[in-house]
């Protein structure tokens, strides 16, 4: 979605239209109520989740784990940030942002399976790395989140793959679209039909 919504995909999503023209008559007042609404939003949800664990637990993991995620969250998103006020070709950026949240779906995705592995049986090990490499302990937890672990299992490694690959041919699909759009509104501008540019 991150190319589409900087303009680089095509869209044939009336609802994606809609935002993009609420966009441009947005108000700065509007835009932080937005996003204080989402932040408060996505806290409470937590927070919810987390009740059982503040009655059953003295709850010293909570703020550790919250901790945790308050800083990888301001690392990536701080280099986001960075990257969206200094790339000036949308292309550029589009493809770095994409980067960052395919990396961090795909490696969920490979995380998600590990979880199931754990209650229904785990595959076997496809390497062990060495203690300092743990990636339940800082640093190397930092990167979790995008798929890394110091023992691997077979499913684990394989779903990382698949979905990763399977993420990176989407991608070249929604290129292709766009490059054939972009083609045919260049060729209905100029009000001339080229079989060899609407071949493309």
């Amino acid at each position: 979605k991150v190319p589409k919504w900087l303009g680089i995909y095509a869209s044939k999503s009336k609802k994606m239209e809609a935002v993009k023209e609420s966009l441009d008559t947005l108000t700065l007042s509007e835009l932080r109520f937005n996003v204080a609404w989402n932040i408060w939003r996505e806290m409470a949800e937590i927070g919810i989740f987390l009740i059982p664990s503040f009655l059953s637990t003295d709850g010293t993991a909570i703020p550790l784990s919250f901790l945790s995620g308050v800083a990888i969250a301001s690392v990536f998103g701080g280099l986001m940030q960075l990257a969206n006020s200094r790339i000036g070709d949308k292309r550029v950026l589009a493809a770095f942002m994409a980067s960052i949240v395919g990396l961090l779906a795909t490696g969920l995705f490979s995380g998600g399976c590990h979880e199931f592995e754990e209650v229904l049986g785990e595959t076997p090990v496809v390497y062990r790395m060495s203690a300092g490499w743990s990636h339940s302990k800082f640093p190397m937890v930092i990167i979790k989140p995008f798929g890394f672990s110091d023992h691997p299992t077979q499913l684990s490694l394989s779903a990382f793959y698949l979905f990763g690959v399977t993420l990176i041919l989407l991608h070249v699909v929604q290129w292709y679209r766009a490059k054939r759009a972009a083609a045919k509104a260049e060729v209905d501008a100029l009000g001339v039909k080229s079989p060899a540019v609407v071949a493309v």
